[in-house]
């Protein structure tokens, strides 16, 4: 199991189940649960959601901190950032 911040991966907008589908069809990686923290308003109090099937992932906009649980076979392969302004769903249809 590893983490990973969600904080460039830009998949916000897309259902933790959709999320989910891509990743573990596509890149063999399963995401499993999210810890969101909110950074202005209740910094230190972190949520832990655990398969939130049709939660919206939020975009990170530099208010939260979003972390990805997930299995994966190393650590390199469990990366979920992109290039900068490559939306998960574009990532995956292009590679």
């Amino acid at each position: 199991m590893t983490t990973h911040s969600l904080t460039n991966s830009l998949t916000h907008s897309l259902t933790y189940s959709l999320t989910y589908l891509l990743t573990s069809s596509v890149l063999g990686i399963v995401l499993f649960a999210l810890q969101i923290e909110d950074l202005k308003k209740d910094k230190g109090n972190c949520r832990v959601f655990l398969n939130p099937a049709q939660f919206v992932i939020p975009e990170n906009d530099g208010e939260l901190d979003i972390v990805a649980f997930v299995l994966a076979k190393n650590k390199a392969q469990s990366d979920l950032s992109f290039s900068s302004g490559t939306h998960l769903l574009t990532h995956l249809l292009t590679h």
